[in-house]
């Protein structure tokens, strides 16, 4: 009966997905009203995340990044169901993006390179179209689910494209089984780590932050230059995306060198276009081990 239900509702997906995007866009709308007005939807979170972050703003002004942030988060919500049929054609003029050279360049010359992102803007669509961006094997890391078929679903649509997709437990085996390939290895590296003791703390926007350590332990360990992808919204499920070498050398940095350098980068641009982070998560609820 389980399975039964999670296929009628792969099967609703679906329906929702092939609609035009302007429709889902409307969708968005009532569902911001509902999220924001109605339920407040983890409102406590995103207010205390924003005020820590930025102590120096106005009232007025964070209520403007945080409905800000609210219509953006249902925008991705539209834009994760049009992931399910979205066609290449129109990922390619929905999703742009400039830099791509950088890849060519440090692939030919170490095979490797870790692409680095966060939980900002369109991470999803970003995911989906390494494959046709990237002209080289292009490999991302997801959380598996509990529900297998939907777990299926959600694989097919984000590897359509080209992009391969492994388990977070299997990123150490699937960089030994591809070191002797030219391939670009992506993280999505915002994330809370799972181990708090061997994390990187670093100061960022204003709070001790614990960072994922693996793409340092990893670039350090297989030699990859580090690019970094800035996705920019240029109108409504519209993005830009450019792609600037990080680091070119990692064992020439010091040590946390790579964290630092992705942190800088990330927090400069929530400074600039703070909205379209993820606020709602609970970035800060734990606190360094024995501080």
């Amino acid at each position: 009966m389980k399975n039964i239900l999670t296929y009628i509702g792969i099967g609703l997906l679906y329906a929702l997905s092939i609609l035009p995007m302007w429709v889902l866009h409307r969708l968005a709308d009532f569902l911001y009203f509902l999220l924001y007005y109605v339920f407040g939807y983890r409102k406590s979170v995103v207010r205390k995340n924003l005020k820590a972050s930025f102590p120096e703003k106005s009232e007025e002004e964070l209520k403007a990044i945080e409905k800000g942030f609210y219509h953006h988060l249902c925008d991705l919500i539209a834009e994760s169901l049009k992931g399910f049929t979205i066609s290449e054609k129109e990922m390619r003029r929905r999703f742009t993006s400039e830099g791509n050279e950088v890849f060519e360049n440090y692939l030919n010359k170490k095979g490797h390179v870790i692409l680095l992102t966060a939980h900002y803007n369109s991470w999803e669509w970003a995911g989906m179209s390494m494959g046709i961006y990237i002209d080289s094997n292009s490999y991302g890391m997801y959380k598996p689910l509990n529900n297998k078929p939907m777990e299926a679903a959600l694989l097919k649509s984000r590897q359509k494209f080209g992009l391969k997709m492994f388990p977070m437990r299997e990123t150490a085996a699937a960089f030994e089984r591809h070191k002797n390939e030219q391939m670009v290895m992506a993280f999505v590296a915002d994330q809370t780590p799972a181990s708090l003791q061997t994390a990187h703390w670093l100061p960022f926007l204003n709070q001790d932050t614990a960072f994922f350590p693996g793409p340092e332990k990893f670039a350090r360990r297989y030699n990859c230059s580090i690019v970094y992808a800035d996705i920019t919204k240029v109108g409504r499920s519209m993005y830009h995306t450019k792609f600037t070498l990080l680091v070119e050398n990692p064992n020439d940095c010091p040590p946390e060198g790579i964290t630092k350098a992705y942190a800088a980068k990330l927090e400069q641009i929530l400074k600039e276009r703070p909205q379209y982070w993820l606020w709602s998560h609970k970035r800060w609820k734990h606190s360094r081990p024995n501080s």
